[in-house]
């Protein structure tokens, strides 16, 4: 290959010697959108049209810098660098060498660049589609029809979204995230976009920096990160596609440890306890026992457990007795009560009877049939309330999913949904069902690391029986409680 380089330039350099720098001048038509626009100059070798870099830059919007000690391009397009040097055939993209067959050349103190080379080599950088028919000496500038419109970016305290605006519906597996170093690097099959007009090095929250890189099948949106993250999720919508992020600092710790005042308002020193249903919303209806009851049974056994186990810390309930209570109420009275953690006691129910287990919840988006099925039945007690159009803003996955990015405490939440359901598996003889995130509107707006407990089927004649029991209701009060405990003891450790 090196060799039939070396001859190609020793037979163009001979040919333009031959030729004083080729044939007469001719010029090169620029089509752009259609509309013939000013000619670019051009010298021809053999069948090679070469054209001055500087001519070149202004039709296609490069920025151009010249040294002309080094006999040296350089090319800005949007963020990204193009590097030409005289009769070296390599041209540098990004700092990566890519070798025309034809090098640039010095004609009349200007450096010209193979045109069609050129083209082939760059052309994934610029926004337009750049065609060059050699056989009609014209170069076209045609818009391309861009599937990637916009790039937004929304910060959070503790992560952020990225709202990628799409002119055509991607599937999920369509997008493929990954992390490399402090890079969040997406890509999208099947995507395009304009480079230039996406680009961005203005921070935003944790995001630092935006630089797309597009590929034949593909574009790479790659944000450079100023922490670490500890979570990362895709969501699709006909018309975006939303990458949800959480930084591991998700928890504002207070800078200074070392004061009293500070520390305390940390410390996990109240616990809202909250018996599922109540008064006119009986839950889940077992054969003979309704979940209001059951929840309210186990959540005075955790109260009581709690209150002997840690004694410094207040315990509260937001139903002590058969009353109905609104899902926005319970939060906001674990908010005003100043809580600190948030526990949402219930039974699971069913249509297929043979369904057994336990599991634990935090707010999410639903991934599979299962949860969504969970949290539709948790949620449908909005129709008992005396208002219910006010959860209107509650519904879609879009609300979720900003309900995910304003809560700081999604990790502290998965933590103490996995120690509760290790003890529940430790203590209880039923099934796990594991830990699961859902759309539960009960635990929307907690300003606090929150969970919810299914503690087992209602509509298993077996797991009735066992929700019924004193011995059973005290196994998953002990579960939640020794959970409680560890979690307690972990989380203040970390704020000294």
């Amino acid at each position: 290959m090196k060799f039939f380089m070396r001859l190609h330039c020793l037979l163009t350099g001979l040919l333009m010697c031959a030729t004083g720098y080729g044939q007469m001048p001719q010029s090169i038509a620029v089509n752009v959108n259609g509309n013939m626009s000013s000619d670019l100059p051009a010298y021809w070798v053999g069948s090679v049209a070469y054209v001055p870099v500087s001519n070149l830059a202004d039709q296609l919007g490069m920025r151009f810098h010249e040294n002309r000690v080094k006999k040296k391009v350089v090319l800005t397009v949007g963020q990204h660098k193009i590097v030409l040097t005289h009769r070296n055939p390599f041209l540098i993209i990004d700092k990566k060498a890519m070798q025309m067959p034809s090098p640039p050349l010095t004609l009349h103190e200007k450096i010209y660049v193979p045109l069609a080379f050129f083209i082939h080599a760059s052309k994934e950088l610029f926004a337009e589609k750049l065609e060059f028919h050699s056989n009609e000496s014209v170069l076209s500038i045609l818009p391309t029809a861009y599937t990637i419109s916009d790039v937004q970016i929304e910060p959070k305290t503790n992560g952020g979204l990225i709202h990628i605006k799409t002119t055509q519906t991607f599937q999920l597996s369509d997008v493929s995230l990954a992390i490399n170093k402090n890079w969040l690097n997406v890509t999208i099959f099947g995507g395009n976009c304009d480079s230039s007009g996406i680009a961005t090095d203005k921070p935003a929250g944790i995001f630092k920096q935006l630089i797309p890189y597009i590929f034949h099948q593909s574009v790479q949106l790659s944000f450079c990160l100023s922490q670490a993250i500890d979570h990362k999720e895709v969501y699709i919508k006909p018309d975006e596609i939303t990458i949800a992020v959480r930084s591991r600092n998700s928890v504002p710790y207070p800078s200074n440890h070392n004061q009293e005042q500070d520390r305390k308002r940390w410390l996990i020193d109240t616990i809202v306890i909250d018996p599922g249903h109540g008064g006119r919303d009986p839950g889940a209806l077992g054969s003979t026992v309704k979940e209001k009851h059951i929840t309210l049974q186990i959540a005075k056994l955790l109260r009581d457990y709690l209150k002997k186990q840690l004694s410094d810390v207040k315990i509260i309930m937001t139903r002590e007795s058969d009353q109905f209570i609104g899902l926005k109420d319970r939060t906001q009275f674990a908010n005003s009560h100043h809580g600190k953690l948030f526990i949402s006691i219930h039974a699971n129910a069913n249509r297929d009877s043979r369904c057994r287990g336990f599991s634990t919840y935090i707010l999410g988006q639903a991934r599979s049939e299962e949860a969504i099925d969970v949290a539709q039945k948790e949620n449908s007690v909005v129709e008992l309330e005396d208002d219910p159009e006010v959860y209107k803003e509650f519904e879609g996955p879009a609300f979720i999913l900003n309900a995910i990015a304003r809560n700081h405490y999604m990790k502290e939440s998965e933590d103490l949904a996995g120690m509760v359901n290790r003890a529940m598996k430790m203590k209880s003889n039923i099934p796990d069902q594991g830990v699961h995130q859902a759309g539960f509107w009960v635990l929307v707006g907690a300003a606090m690391p929150s969970i919810l407990v299914e503690t087992a089927f209602i509509s298993n004649r077996h797991e009735e029986r066992l929700l019924k029991s004193r011995s059973f209701q005290r196994k998953v009060a002990e579960a939640i409680g020794e959970s409680i405990s560890q979690f307690k003891a972990i989380y203040e450790k970390g704020i000294g």
